[in-house]
């Protein structure tokens, strides 16, 4: 289980450090306070030997680009020349990993030939500025706060010929994340996990979940052209996707977390597509899928409705194994505010701005 977390230079944190998180976590706060970025931090902190995940997180932005300003996008204001410093502290197993990611610039040539109409008009007094070519990773770890680190090396290299990806050859990952984008419900993982567990006979589980949303769901099968469908005991099969997006939302999440046992599970805006009166489904799904598959869960909000029922369904779940971290970002600075049930209580029962 991830206990802390420290983050330096990604994204739009500068420096933020949480330090508390429990087996399933909230973050919340406004608009580009940074929830998005923690997620992806630990995305890429536990796939830290792979560096094609720095592409992964840019395209769930929808940014497909692998680029010079793909690659200085992810450094806080665009500052290359600082590092950015990814460190995790893990409970069980133990673990330290610290993950440090650099831009790899273009080798100076001599004698170099540029066309004109790339500079021309320039307010620069330098005729180019660097390129980057790449991106290195350095992934250093230890079981052990006594131990010495071992230290790996990854890199994501564009040249003339693509893009090249160098992993490490002496290092095998032992722990997974999983990331939930909230721009794609419905994906070919989505239908791979559900095959797998109609190939088991473990889908009674998921039908008792869906049926809080859909009372006459019976089955699900995937028909031609990986379409999922359900029978809700009419004469047809009714395709998935046609049942509306808070079923489409809430099956991804189960699948994803039941199909990952002791993984991580990432979820960026975990309210996307339900509606507000199905939300305490959704928490008791996630608290009871956390519980019987040992996943540890971070997710985002923006919604006060969500924190509301967050809150509401912990109680009487008797779940207590969570947190709720809120981000702020001012001048230039972040900082973190964790709620306890004490103090999230009332918060909530005050009506207080926590979003």
């Amino acid at each position: 289980m991830i206990k802390k977390i420290d983050i330096f230079n990604f994204r739009g944190i500068s420096h933020l450090e949480i330090d508390g998180f429990e087996q399933v976590n909230l973050l919340v706060g406004k608009n580009n306070s940074g929830k998005s970025t923690v997620l992806e931090a630990i995305f890429l902190n536990l796939g830290a030997i792979n560096p094609n995940l720095t592409h992964s997180i840019n395209s769930m932005r929808f940014y497909d680009k692998i680029d010079d300003m793909a690659f200085r996008s992810f450094f806080y204001n665009f500052k290359i020349d600082e590092s950015i410093k990814i460190n995790m502290t893990v409970k069980a197993p133990k673990q330290y990993r610290d993950l440090e990611i650099s831009a790899l610039y273009s080798e100076p040539r001599n004698g170099i030939t540029i066309n004109l109409k790339d500079v021309e008009g320039s307010e620069n007094s330098a005729l180019m500025s660097a390129k980057i070519k790449g991106l290195e990773s350095k992934f250093r770890f230890k079981t052990s706060s006594k131990g010495n680190y071992q230290e790996f090396k990854s890199n994501l290299i564009l040249d003339n010929s693509g893009v090249k990806i160098e992993f490490p050859q002496d290092y095998s990952e032992k722990l997974f994340g999983i990331f939930l984008s909230p721009r794609k419900f419905f994906t070919q993982d989505m239908v791979n996990r559900l095959e797998q567990i109609k190939f088991r006979k473990e889908e009674g589980m998921l039908i008792e979940i869906l049926k809080e949303v859909e009372p006459d769901l019976q089955k699900l099968e995937i028909l031609a052209n990986n379409v999922i469908a359900a029978d809700i005991g009419k004469n047809n099969l009714i395709p998935l996707y046609l049942m509306g997006d808070g079923i489409v939302r809430l099956m991804s999440i189960i699948l994803t977390i039941y199909e990952h046992k002791n993984g991580y599970i990432l979820i960026d805006e975990i309210e996307n597509g339900f509606h507000h009166k199905t939300l305490d489904i959704l928490w008791r799904a996630v608290f009871k899928l956390a519980k019987l598959t040992n996943t540890q869960i971070f997710a985002t909000t923006h919604s006060w409705e969500n924190i509301v029922k967050f809150n509401k369904v912990l109680e009487q779940e008797k779940f207590y194994n969570t947190n709720l971290f809120r981000i702020e970002h001012h001048h230039e600075k972040n900082k973190v505010i964790n709620y306890d049930r004490e103090l999230l209580d009332q918060t909530i029962n005050s009506n207080w701005e926590l979003r």
